[in-house]
Parts: C-alpha cells; structure tokens; sequence
C-alpha cells in the first residue's frame, strides 16, 4: 500500500488545519480507498499557577495606606514573557490588603493584570 500525509512542518501557530492523505489507486489495483481527511489541532499549552509569582514588598510601618505599594515584581517562568509595556498599578489586585496594621497581605494579578500577561504570551493558556 502506497500513501502520502501532507506536509504539516509549516503548521506551528494555533489553529486547525487539514490533513490531507493521498493513495493512488493505481499504485495499489487490489485496494478500493476510502479517505477520511482529518484535522491537525493545535491549541494553546496550559501554563501552571506556579510559573507566576508575585515577589514579595516590604513597607515601613506608617499607618499611611497612600504609601502602600502599588507595582510589584512579577518572576515568570515557563517560557512565559511579561507585557511589553510593563507592568502597572492597575495590573494588580491590593484588595488583600485589609489594614495598615503590621502583618503580610495577599497580592495577585487583576483580571486586567492576567489579561495583559495573555496578551504577551499567545501560545499559552494563563488562568
């Protein structure tokens, strides 16, 4: 039996793409072929919660919560790549932080945060 798969070397951004199976039937007298054409899917690679971690800001105690700070280091691992404009106060969510009293406060990506991460990684799946 003699057949041949389409080239599917140049399908690399995600997507779907047709798989195209060809079988001469005079190459093959014995055979009647039925072709199926299929489909190559290529989808996004899920990204753990791990690869992004928000690194930790120290604040002078001053009861002061305008001097709380805004901006936070973010390390990304996973091939992951952050926002070419930077990251911004609004890319944050602070709502963690409760009081100006002494203590440690959660931090994490706003929904706009995440979304601008999305943006600069396309290949990627980021909850």
């Amino acid at each position: 039996m003699n057949y041949t798969v389409g080239d599917l070397s140049k399908d690399t951004a995600i997507g779907n793409y047709p798989i195209t199976i060809t079988a001469a039937a005079s190459d093959n007298p014995n055979y009647t072929f039925t072709i199926n054409p299929g489909t190559l899917t290529i989808t996004p690679a899920p990204v753990d919660k791990s690869a992004i971690n928000l690194q930790p800001k120290a604040k002078t105690y001053d009861g002061d919560a305008s001097s709380d700070p805004t901006i936070f280091d973010v390390k990304l691992n996973d091939g992951l790549v952050a926002p070419t404009a930077g990251w911004t106060a609004a890319d944050f969510d602070t709502t963690g932080i409760k009081s100006q009293n002494i203590g440690s406060y959660d931090i994490k990506l706003s929904d706009k945060g995440l979304a601008d991460l999305q943006k600069a990684n396309p290949t990627k799946t980021i909850n």
